[in-house]
């Protein structure tokens, strides 16, 4: 285990709609000692409280949520998302590939931008880190 390691296993629920993205955060999340759940945005958003179930179901410490295209539709469904049995009360991490386009529609956000780098991920994995419940 390295220093950036916490010693228990997070349970970190990846909502995003790109393959690529949810295979590479679940890999970092493995490699760094937690546990990935992922879930296509487009399959939960077919109905709404199959989200909150999922994140209920796998006993989420925190999720990570990709506000991408349509913006606004994603933003919405996140604020809906946080007030579904199984989700409330736990903490959600944002992640966006065009935080200026964001937050033109919805204000200022605490999205986190994700490119992808490895020093980018590690940023993330401290956030994450640092929002999960203990």
């Amino acid at each position: 285990m390295t220093d950036g390691q916490r010693a228990e296993c997070i349970r970190i629920a990846i909502f995003n709609d790109g393959h690529d993205t949810i295979a590479t955060l679940s890999a970092w999340f493995t490699a760094h000692g937690h546990q990935p759940l992922s879930a296509r945005l487009q399959d939960m958003r077919i109905a709404d409280t199959e989200a909150g179930a999922f994140i209920g179901r796998n006993k989420a410490d925190v999720v990570v949520f990709d506000v991408g295209l349509p913006y606004r539709a994603n933003w919405d469904f996140a604020e809906v998302l946080q007030l579904l049995p199984g989700a409330i009360g736990v903490p959600f991490v944002f992640t966006t590939a065009n935080k200026i386009e964001l937050e033109k529609l919805v204000g200022p956000t605490s999205a986190y931008l994700l490119t992808g780098t490895p020093d980018n991920l590690e940023g993330l994995m401290k956030i994450i880190e640092a929002t999960a419940r203990t």
